[in-house]
């Protein structure tokens, strides 16, 4: 695959010279319209796609053609008793007021491509009404640090295609270690997967998040959940941590987390 160039659009822009922007958030999360089992119109979280320290050889695969979308975010502050926080940075937006958040994190903010990814590992939670149930076939948003960005990069060169790419992805236990894993080895048994051999692997997933094989196969949608978050928005979550309403501690320094790179959020199901 031919060398791509990086398309800052969206909510972000072109480094330096970045357009900045938000989520579409609940609570400083990520969501995506979707349907219940009524067919009722909803919002469902999307979950970015990270590793336990230590853990060797996940499977993935990858749903984009290419990984050319890159944004510029705040990630990891503490707010409304969670780390699991994600929020674009609007600094350089066509606006004088700036970004509020850059102030009360001490700017703070990240790089990082995006892609979409389906996770074939399996996870079960061990408490609550699913414990014990096994899930696989996550779909997944895929955070790529500006860091290692030039090595994914180098990687697809060597693809004919990102799309139906398959991965085994290990993290090391090294101290802040990346959550996306720092070795992604190109799984050559398995190769890279059809369009037909897609839907037929996910399909049934895909019933369980109440869509097609087509929708829960394709990338998703940037443009749209990377629509620009309110700068007035924005201004009420910075005063809420400046004042210490939506953190644990008053103190500036505590709002950015500075330990290892995993948040430490146990969630109830996987999607």
């Amino acid at each position: 695959m031919e060398k791509i160039m990086r398309k800052y659009r969206g909510s972000a822009g072109a480094k330096p010279e970045a357009r900045g922007g938000g989520f579409k958030t609940r609570g400083l999360r990520l969501f995506e319209d979707a349907k219940n089992d009524e067919g009722e119109k909803i919002q469902k979280k999307i979950v970015d796609f990270k590793l336990e320290a230590g853990e060797k050889k996940r499977p993935v695969v990858i749903l984009d053609n290419d990984l050319d979308f890159a944004v510029r975010m705040h990630k990891g502050f503490k707010h409304d008793g969670t780390w699991a926080n994600m929020v674009v940075c609007r600094s350089a937006l066509d606006d004088t007021r700036g970004c509020p958040l850059c102030d009360v994190l001490e700017r703070r903010f990240s790089w990082y491509l995006v892609g979409t990814l389906i996770d074939m590992g399996t996870w079960s939670p061990d408490k609550g009404k699913n414990a014990g149930k096994v899930y696989r076939n996550f779909r997944r948003l895929l955070l790529i640090p500006d860091s290692v960005a030039e090595t994914f990069e180098a990687q697809g060169e060597e693809l004919e295609t990102w799309r139906g790419s398959r991965f085994k992805v290990s993290r090391s236990t090294k101290d802040k270690s990346l959550r996306i894993g720092d070795s992604w080895v190109y799984d050559h048994k398995g190769g890279c997967m059809s369009e037909q051999e897609l839907m037929d692997e996910f399909e049934e997933q895909a019933g369980t998040y109440i869509c097609s094989a087509e929708a829960y196969c394709a990338p998703y949608d940037y443009d749209k959940i990377l629509a620009p978050l309110p700068y007035e928005r924005l201004l009420e979550i910075a005063e809420d941590l400046d004042s210490g309403a939506g953190a644990a501690s008053t103190t500036r320094k505590s709002l950015a987390h500075s330990g290892t790179s995993t948040d430490g959020e146990v969630e109830d199901l996987p999607f």
